[in-house]
């Protein structure tokens, strides 16, 4: 069996219960991002059913896609997509770091980013379908970030985790963003 992410499975016949094909398909990095998992191709190899009759193709994948189309297959590790400021008053603002998908250790982020010396010491974590969004309000008082002429902001060494298992990890070359001002 193909499926539309370039991905494969083999099925066979259960051994604990005859009527049933069992198969399991594990994503590899090499497989495409795919919201709705589905059947793109499948060769039984005249499989028949308990009774003899063979199984058509149409009927096994009418019944698959139906299942697979609750399955996600994320290879993309997650990643900072914007940061944003925006001015609130007197050295006030709001700082949002926003990522592209929900993460898996947004505990982990959000102490890294509150131990960034610019940062509020609260922050209000807001996932949407597609992204993880930290808002930090009322910026330090006093901190380098409050009245500072800025375009970019370096995030530090942080370790990105999304709810598939993928990772990224920021070092020194690749953790410095254009930011946003509004």
């Amino acid at each position: 069996m193909t499926f539309n992410n370039g991905g494969t499975a083999t099925l066979s016949r259960d051994e604990s219960e005859a009527s049933r094909l069992v198969g399991s398909y594990t994503v590899s990095s090499l497989d495409d991002d795919e919201a709705a998992l589905a059947i793109q191709s499948i060769t039984l190899n005249d499989t028949r059913d308990i009774y003899g009759n063979v199984i058509s193709n149409a009927d096994v994948i009418a019944a698959l896609d139906a299942k697979l189309a609750q399955v996600t297959v994320d290879t993309t590790a997650p990643n900072v997509v914007a940061l944003r400021y925006t001015e609130t008053g007197d050295n006030a603002g709001l700082l949002e770091f926003i990522f592209n998908e929900k993460l898996s250790n947004e505990d982990t982020v959000g102490e890294h980013l509150i131990s960034l010396s610019y940062t509020a010491l609260e922050y209000e974590s807001l996932v949407t379908e597609k992204t993880q969004i930290y808002k930090f309000n009322n910026l330090l008082e006093g901190s380098d970030f409050a009245n500072a002429e800025r375009t970019a902001l370096d995030i530090g060494k942080l370790s990105l985790i999304d709810l598939a298992g993928n990772e990224f990890t920021y070092v020194d070359e690749t953790s410095v963003f254009e930011l946003i001002i509004l």
